[in-house]
This record gives structure tokens, sequence and C-alpha cells, in this order.
């Protein structure tokens, strides 16, 4: 019985890690800054219109949102700007979005940084786009 035991937690084992490896999640970041752009497509975060998003170290109602705006370059000229609201029921939209703006990239999630907390005022030139991707 030992044996048997022994026999299948082997071959469970090697299921296991025969599985092929996991995609590894990577992450690029969108600022404000539109001194450098270089030739290509780029995004470049405009401005945060509104944060009322649950600062940290408090107990809120509802979740808040975020209201960001971003403008989409192609070799240094401006093609468009999109405002999007940060918020877990926009999270599909707004994937979507930055999907079809770089799509060779498998888009994750999309954060806006830096996340507000209890007592502190987020200075606006500090806030940037923490987009999660696979490879």
């Amino acid at each position: 019985m030992k044996t048997l035991l022994s026999t299948i937690l082997l071959i469970f084992s090697f299921a296991v890690f025969s599985q092929s490896k996991a995609a590894k999640v990577k992450f690029f970041t969108i600022t404000q800054k539109t001194t450098c752009l270089k030739k290509g497509h780029q995004l470049v975060l405009q401005k945060v219109s509104q944060d009322s998003r649950c600062p940290e170290g408090t107990n809120c109602i509802w979740e808040g949102e975020a209201e960001i705006v971003v403008a989409v370059y192609e070799n240094k000229k401006r093609i468009d700007e999109t405002t999007l609201s940060i918020t877990s029921k926009k999270t599909a939209e707004n994937t979507k979005w930055f999907s079809e703006q770089y799509p060779s990239k498998k888009i994750k999630s999309v954060q806006l940084v830096p996340y507000p907390k209890e007592g502190l005022k987020i200075d606006p030139k500090s806030y940037y786009l923490k987009v999660s991707y696979c490879k």
C-alpha cells in the first residue's frame, strides 16, 4: 500500500512540475513627462482630474474612483486623448483600451499610483500609471 501511495505521489509531482511555466508578469509605467517623447507610439498621463479613491487607513462606504486623461502620441504628434475611470467596475474596459494601444502585450491590469493614504495629500506631479502585462 505504501509503495502504491508513493508511486501515485511521484506521478502526481511529475505531472505538476511538467506543466508549462506560468507566464511572468512584468510592468511598465506611464508618466506625465512629455518632454522626452521618442518616435513611435507613446502614451502620456496628461492629468488626474479627480481622485476619490478610499484612502488606506479609513473605512469607506464605497471604493471611490480616479478619473485620468491619457494622451496618445504617434511620432511626437498628439493624435488622441482619452478620459478613463480607474475603478474596479471599469477594469475590463481599461484593460481592453490599453490592449488596443499595445497589441503586442497581454495587458493584465492598470493601476494609478500612488494610492491615497489617510491624512496625506498627493502631489499631482507624482501620479503615474503602472500597467502589468504577460509576455
